[in-house]
């Protein structure tokens, strides 16, 4: 059993398989002249004395010489028995499978997750603009008599500068958009009561989702200036394609309320 002492420009080597240490107070009391001595369990070992490279055996000390950097914080725990081999460690097939697996495990957990979330903060900026554009509206309608037919006739700034439209004109009419949303007043004029604003999904999984705030509508199902969510399968430029409820109750957490006509649009109360 060998233990490395790193001592100045060299390094020593002893067949004590371990060092005690001296207690720093009595080398700096005087008292004592190295900072290690053989342990009692070192056995019968002799070292080499080398006053140049900073270490000479006197006795039973061990003189480390001032101003010499040295090092010995290794034990015979750390090195092989005598006739030993060290071997490198590693990691297994079977080791390396159980990571792969669990990281597995956690990616299909949290990626759906966290596409919740992305779509929840990219719904609560349209709800902001859709609220504020309803509030416009009805203003315009005090101020005026009537619902408005065009964003641009309110008292509001969209950031918005796209003509691309969601859902089909006739009783919504041209809005304003960006790549991933569109705007519209839904106003029926003379054929029916219905008014309201909409914002639909123009792209991305959820396409043909939107939100809508009505202010009147012929159909006593839908509640009046409260939000609701979408899902437009069909009647629309971007027909929504997944499963109902996919959007508006899965991720949005709103409650089916109808479905008008033949399944062609799902409303849900939102919570």
């Amino acid at each position: 059993m060998q233990t490395n002492i790193n001592v100045g420009q060299g390094a020593r080597r002893t067949n004590h398989p371990r060092f005690s240490p001296r207690p720093l107070r009595e080398v700096l009391a005087g008292r004592a002249t190295s900072l290690f001595y053989p342990s009692p369990l070192a056995g019968e070992g002799r070292v080499r004395g080398n006053k140049k490279r900073g270490i000479t055996e006197q006795g039973n000390n061990f003189i480390i010489y001032p101003l010499i950097g040295f090092e010995c914080l290794r034990t015979q725990n750390h090195f092989p028995r005598q006739g030993g081999s060290q071997t490198a460690s590693g990691f297994t097939l079977i080791e390396l499978l159980v990571v792969v697996l669990i990281i597995g495990i956690l990616a299909a957990v949290a990626l759906p997750q966290y596409q919740k979330a992305v779509e929840k903060s990219r719904a609560t900026q349209a709800i902001t603009l859709l609220k504020s554009i309803y509030n416009a509206a009805k203003a315009y309608q005090l101020a005026n008599g009537e619902w408005p037919t065009s964003v641009d006739e309110l008292a509001v700034e969209t950031p918005w500068t796209g003509t691309t439209n969601g859902i089909n004109l006739g009783h919504h009419k041209q809005g304003q958009s960006n790549a991933d949303w569109s705007i519209q007043i839904r106003n029926s004029g003379s054929t029916s009561v219905s008014r309201g604003i909409i914002i639909s999904h123009l792209s991305g999984p959820y396409a043909g989702s939107a939100f809508a705030i009505y202010a009147a509508s012929d159909d006593g199902r839908i509640p009046i200036d409260q939000l609701l969510c979408v899902e437009m399968v069909s009647e629309n430029n971007y027909p929504f394609t997944k499963s109902k409820g996919a959007y508006c109750q899965k991720i949005m957490k709103g409650t089916l309320l109808h479905t008008n006509g033949e399944g062609a649009w799902n409303y849900f109360r939102m919570p």
